[in-house]
């Protein structure tokens, strides 16, 4: 893949060593991108470290004899630490049924179902996977198709596109109250600032 030649591509994007020549590259894959460029800032301008957080866990690895010729160790002469960030494998979804009660008043006969505060007032996905779809949707800008599959992958969720349309439906539905507190306090407002572009004045 490294060397196929896209025929779209302007001349100035293409990478040497798309004719087949053995290259130096070949051993420098990983400081090698696709797109053209070259990894890393442009030089003069200071690089920039990840910040590492502490472990949340230490791995004492440690051998008992000579890889070479097979005697035995003795004692440990120090310490190379190596800290790898990872994920987590793909978490199975949990399933909670929540045994609503309901109550009738001996008083006025309404009827009252008894509500918690991580049960959804409806659908069968919980809050976690409604604002994921949510995000998935309006922030990852993924189609609603894509977001099951990702639910999928992720975590073995089954979600269907028509499901993730309507998780997405009952998070705008959740924030409908904040949403028109903050249109009255932007209407309200004494001054209202608008970004606009390429607006001409006297010509």
């Amino acid at each position: 893949l490294r060397k196929y030649e896209n025929p779209h591509t302007p001349p100035s994007k293409r990478r040497s060593g798309t004719d087949g020549s053995p290259t130096s590259q070949d051993d420098e894959d990983d400081d090698v991108r696709t797109d053209g460029g070259t990894p890393g800032r442009k030089d003069g301008h200071d690089p920039e470290w990840r910040s590492m957080a502490d472990p949340d866990e230490e791995i004492e690895v440690t051998c008992d004899c000579c890889p070479e010729c097979g005697d035995r160790f003795d004692e440990s002469v120090g310490v190379s630490p190596r800290l790898v960030e990872e994920i987590p494998d793909p978490q199975p979804p949990e399933i909670t049924r929540y045994n609503r009660h309901y109550y009738q008043c001996d008083s006025c006969g309404t009827e009252t179902v008894a509500a918690h505060p991580d049960c959804p007032d409806e659908g069968q996905f919980g809050v976690n996977v409604i604002a994921q779809s949510a995000l998935s949707r309006y922030d990852h800008r993924l189609p609603y198709r894509k977001i099951a599959d990702r639910f999928e992958q992720l975590h073995g969720l089954e979600l269907s596109g028509a499901s993730a349309w309507h998780a997405t439906e009952r998070a705008a539905r959740a924030g409908r109250c904040e949403y028109e507190q903050i249109r009255q306090e932007i209407q309200d407002a004494d001054v209202v600032h608008i970004d606009e572009t390429g607006i001409k004045r006297d010509g």
